[in-house]
């Protein structure tokens, strides 16, 4: 027992040790390649942040376990290990499921996934995971129901192995909430296989509890304005998604050989991961009833709630946490004298209490505003009155710009975020040498395009250039396919540039690329409406509506609409251009390829609308009507 306790200990320290090292290295490549999760209208933070700490969770937890297995062999400790052989291949076949989880959460972090793609994959793990022999088998008196046929068992468990995975992906909302509710799930079961001698998983829990820690100084305490802040992303959630997946439902089947050792093995699998996977579930019964995606990102998950109703993101944090500790503990205790499914019953009605509490106390604090809101405006009315009475023309702060700024004042510019290529772009690749020949190899033909038709017609030259096709590829001269696809310009140069030098094609070649085709739509109550190329990496809304002529005197400097799809979503951001802090703050500040910009026509000029007749509510049409029944009422007179 001593040996595996020493194990135990090892790989938690390990992990703690290169989770630190790996993630502070990890912070400063984000920093230097500009790897960040950039906010959004439904994102929590307002600045960029790296989101690739979940890089460090899977290598630094399968090199330690890896290295002290490997260390007790040498040292030969073979029959003592011989003694867990049993459950070498759910470990093995857990890892595999944790790999791909673990490329998936990367190439999401990077590129995008579809949902779609990412349920494919959960059910592969599933797949992987029930291979290796981890799966439902008993459910211990839920509903009634304890052992499974292997018909039922195997979808049921792919079921509860998306739900957990996604629970965990979705609660990582917040600073500290998914590696804290995590690391409290982790503990639990660590020592709970402790408990058990199943000394291989208890040596997987205390491995991702030692990475997660370092982690969650970085995510909690760490400060963007010191490059010390980081997520864990999609990589680090579906990693460690994927491992309490094989924790938790290696407890129902560890334990249904003998159930007297602990308490209902279904309610210690469970009630850490209570939390995120009740969140989950009503998030998505609730899109579902008002009839949205349930799919489509919101703010009504129950870390939202919390900082809808004033708190802090810390302590929401804390109370949510806390309350995980709390129903872990109390479940585990009260199992022993409730039955399970009275047990469930009570849970779920908490939850919903507490979800009813949250929002009546939110809609309470927003009525509490309007009322304020209305009394500062009732107070101001009598004079707001007199000067709407003697000023017909606009207000000034309806056209003015950048009204919060002041002499000496300074506004924080958000760090430019460069255009990446997408898939049918237009790329210009240029490779110049000293040798003028050789590097003629690799670029292009000039087309010759005539221009007339007489015999005196003249030519002019076209540079051809590489379209993106739908998978991110172009398909360069020698060079073959190269995936170009959420690169920069700088980035496809300096790939080109190196692999010439690293296959002895060119010493000293000179890579240039330029956008061909890119550009943004400007609409609206603009002075020059129309599509706009994109001529430089950081292209703000500002160039593109310098570019359109400024807006007339008629469109809304506060809403300008910006369109953008974002991974096959259209999403719509509306910036405020009366305000420098919101503008530069903005996620739409810097646009990208195929944006579209839409100026809102103002009051003014929808009263001066003849369409569905509204000319009768100008107030030009009834001083000429008041103007003329004077007239006549003159003329009748006399």
């Amino acid at each position: 027992m001593y040996f595996w306790i020493i194990n135990v200990s090892s790989v938690f320290v390990l992990c703690m040790f290169f989770g630190g090292v790996f993630i502070s290295n990890i912070l400063l490549i984000s920093y230097r390649k500009k790897l960040f999760d950039h906010s959004d209208g439904r994102k929590v933070h307002n600045s960029a942040v790296p989101r690739l700490g979940g890089l460090a969770f899977n290598p630094v937890i399968f090199f330690s376990i890896s290295l002290l297995l490997g260390m007790d062999l040498v040292l030969g400790k073979q029959n003592i290990l011989l003694k867990e052989a049993n459950d070498i291949p759910e470990l093995l076949f857990g890892f595999c499921a944790g790999i791909i989880s673990y490329l998936m959460g990367i190439i999401d972090d990077l590129t995008g996934m579809r949902y779609r793609n990412k349920f494919i994959i959960q059910t592969l793990c599933g797949i992987l995971l029930i291979t290796g022999g981890i799966w439902i088998n008993d459910l211990f008196g839920i509903v009634g129901i304890y052992g499974l046929p292997q018909w039922i068992a195997y979808p049921l468990t792919i079921l509860v192995i998306v739900l957990i995975i996604n629970s965990i992906n979705l609660i990582d909302g917040i600073d500290g909430l998914a590696s804290g509710l995590s690391g409290v799930a982790l503990l639990f079961y660590g020592l709970t296989y402790i408990y058990l001698h199943q000394w291989l998983f208890a040596m997987l829990a205390f491995a991702a509890l030692g990475v997660l820690i370092p982690f969650f100084y970085y995510n909690v305490f760490g400060s963007h304005s010191n490059g010390r802040k980081i997520f864990m992303g999609d990589t680090g959630s579906l990693t460690i998604g994927v491992i309490l997946c094989i924790l938790s439902i290696k407890i129902i089947k560890e334990s249904g050989q003998d159930t007297s050792l602990l308490p209902n093995p279904a309610v210690l699998a469970f009630s850490p991961l209570i939390i995120p996977c009740f969140d989950l579930i009503r998030v998505f019964m609730y899109r579902i009833r008002i009839r949205k995606p349930p799919f489509l990102p919101d703010k009504n998950h129950i870390h939202h709630k919390l900082l809808a109703i004033g708190m802090s993101q810390r302590a929401a944090m804390i109370t949510i946490v806390s309350i995980s500790v709390l129903f872990t503990l109390c479940n585990t205790v009260l199992s022993e004298y409730i039955n399970i499914n009275l047990l469930l019953m009570i849970d779920i009605l908490i939850w919903m209490l507490t979800n009813m509490w949250l929002t009546f106390r939110i809609r309470r604090r927003e009525q509490k505003q309007s009322i304020h809101k209305y009394m500062r405006i009732k107070h101001f009315l009598p004079a707001f009155i007199v000067v709407l009475l003697l000023n017909s023309c606009a207000s000034t702060r309806k056209i003015s710009y950048f009204q919060d700024i002041h002499q000496g004042s300074e506004q924080r510019i958000p760090i430019p975020h460069e255009i990446t290529i997408q898939p049918k772009d237009k790329l210009s690749i240029l490779v110049n040498s000293k040798d003028p020949l050789l590097a003629n190899l690799f670029n292009l033909p000039v087309i010759l395009r005539q221009i007339g038709s007489t015999p005196t017609q003249t030519t002019s030259q076209g540079v051809s250039g590489y379209t993106v096709n739908a998978k991110g590829y172009i398909d360069f001269p020698v060079l073959g396919e190269i995936h170009v696809r959420g690169m920069s310009r700088e980035g496809v140069a300096s790939f080109i540039k190196e692999e010439l030098k690293s296959r002895n094609l060119i010493n000293d070649p000179v890579v240039t690329v330029e956008f061909m085709n890119l550009s943004v739509s400007v609409m609206g109550e603009v002075n020059k409406p129309g599509r706009y190329n994109i001529d430089k990496d950081n292209m703000t809304i500002l160039d593109a509506l310098s570019m359109a002529g400024d807006l007339t005197i008629y469109g809304k400097r506060e809403k300008i609409l910006v369109q953008r799809n974002e991974n096959g979503v259209q999403q719509t951001y509306e910036v405020n251009l009366c305000s420098a802090g919101q503008l530069y703050s903005s996620p739409a500040y810097y646009l990208q390829q195929n944006d579209v910009l839409y100026v809102e026509p103002n009051a003014t000029r929808a009263r001066q609308s003849t369409v569905n007749g509204n000319n009768i509510r100008s107030t030009s049409f009834w001083i000429s009507l008041a103007s003329l029944l004077t007239t006549i009422t003159v003329l009748l007179v006399k």
